[in-house]
């Protein structure tokens, strides 16, 4: 039986991914537009996003931690919409989980979207590949 779950916010999103849902449901616009940001990204824009981010949060009390982030973080200037997403959903899911969605799943539409016969409708579908 395949299993369907609906997620409204990152801790729920977490613990679908945890659980290797077949497909997730996201009802809630604002982690929907952050997810579909994340999953449209080249592999290489993901990987400097999440080390611009990274350096961020772990280095800004340090002073030379403020130049790396200034050098990753001009590198990764293009991908700011990017950025935020990943800082949005990715302090509550972990740089394993946030991995897993981006190299796990798949879109699969946005409002009413058939899977397997069944209607379902919500933000955005994400389908386990």
């Amino acid at each position: 039986m395949e299993r369907i779950e609906y997620v409204k916010n990152s801790a729920e999103l977490k613990a679908a991914l945890e659980g290797k849902a077949d497909f997730i449901v996201i009802t809630d616009k604002d982690l929907a537009s952050h997810i579909s940001t994340i999953k449209a990204a080249s592999r290489l824009a993901f990987v400097t996003a999440i080390a611009a981010a990274g350096v961020g949060v772990i280095m800004w009390w340090n002073p030379i931690g403020y130049l790396a982030d200034v050098v990753v973080g001009g590198v990764a200037i293009a991908n700011t919409t990017l950025i935020v997403a990943i800082v949005s959903i990715g302090l509550v899911l972990g740089a394993t989980v946030l991995y897993a969605l981006y190299k796990d799943y798949r879109v699969v539409g946005k409002g009413k979207v058939r899977y397997k016969g069944v209607t379902i409708e919500g933000e955005l579908g994400l389908e386990h590949k």
